[in-house]
C-alpha cells in the first residue's frame, strides 16, 4: 500500500500500538476501504493534530 497523508493506525492509536497490532490494523483498513472511510480517517486526523494527541 502506498503511504499517504494519514493512516488509520496513526488513528487508533500511533505510538501506543506495537508493531505488529500496526500491521493489523493497516490490514482491516484494506477490508474496509473505500471514500466515505477514508474521510472519517482523514476527520480523525485532524482531530487528532488539532488536540496535539498521539505525538511524542
Amino acid at each position: 500500500m502506498k503511504p499517504g497523508i494519514a493512516g488509520l493506525w496513526g488513528v487508533s492509536g500511533r505510538s501506543n500500538i506495537m508493531y505488529p497490532d500496526r500491521v493489523d490494523v493497516e490490514l482491516s483498513y484494506l477490508a474496509k476501504r473505500s471514500f466515505k472511510f477514508d474521510m472519517l480517517i482523514i476527520s480523525k486526523t485532524l482531530k487528532k493534530v488539532l488536540e496535539r494527541d498521539g505525538a511524542y
